[in-house]
């Protein structure tokens, strides 16, 4: 079976989203100082009494976090469409772990 180059390069993207995908779904939201979570936690913060919510914090990520780069702002517009890009390939797999809740 032959493949053409965007062929191919549309299956890496996918492989790729898959990996990077599964990764942050396996850490899971950065939460911050975890010296402050587990004061919280020992303060007898009822946590365990919030309703569940949407967790919309792997839906269009790269794009998001593009402010938090320490990258110069010049450098980063011609990033926006490539982030938009992989973005978008990666969107059924961010709803589907934003489905593991707040």
């Amino acid at each position: 079976m032959a493949r053409t180059p965007a062929g191919a390069l549309v299956l890496t993207g996918l492989i790729a989203s898959l990996l990077v995908g599964g990764i942050a779904a396996a850490e899971g939201p950065a939460t911050g100082d975890s010296a402050a979570s587990g004061a919280a936690a020992d303060a007898g913060d009822r946590g365990g009494d919030r309703p569940w919510r949407y967790d919309t914090y792997y839906l269009f990520p790269l794009t998001r976090h593009m402010d938090e780069a320490e990258i110069p702002w010049l450098c980063r517009i011609p990033l926006y469409p490539f982030a938009v890009a992989v973005d978008t390939v990666q969107l059924p797999f961010g709803a589907i772990a934003g489905l593991f809740g707040d």
